[in-house]
């Protein structure tokens, strides 16, 4: 990363973080749709929340769960692996929804398998 796009990608969960503690109520629950590294639980780690970090899988989320496995703050994550379509969660039954740089892998999955010319 160049100094400019570090800076960028920092700023913006920086500013996921400042909006989910606005909005987040004390003790509640946040899902990360497409966490992968969960870079916004670092955002949170000093809030008294619980933390659900979803992706599809691979080293990310594997990097994510473990790094926070130990975590010494209030913040209590958890990481599933699921598909941000098919939520494996009832309704209604986080407070807040957060999801960053997911959403061009979500959608009508009509034709994804067909080659492309």
């Amino acid at each position: 990363w160049s100094a400019y796009h570090g800076h960028r990608h920092e700023m913006r969960y920086r500013l996921i973080g400042a909006a989910t503690r606005d909005h987040l109520p004390a003790g509640g629950i946040v899902l990360d749709i497409g966490c992968g590294s969960a870079l916004v639980a670092d955002q949170l780690a000093d809030l008294d929340a619980q933390y659900v970090g979803l992706d599809f899988g691979g080293h990310h989320i594997c990097s994510a769960a473990k790094r926070h496995r130990d975590g010494t703050g209030p913040l209590r994550p958890n990481f599933v692996r699921g598909d941000g379509e098919h939520l494996p969660f009832a309704d209604a039954s986080v407070d807040l929804v957060v999801s960053n740089v997911a959403i061009h892998n979500i959608g009508d999955t009509a034709g994804r398998d067909r080659a492309v010319d």
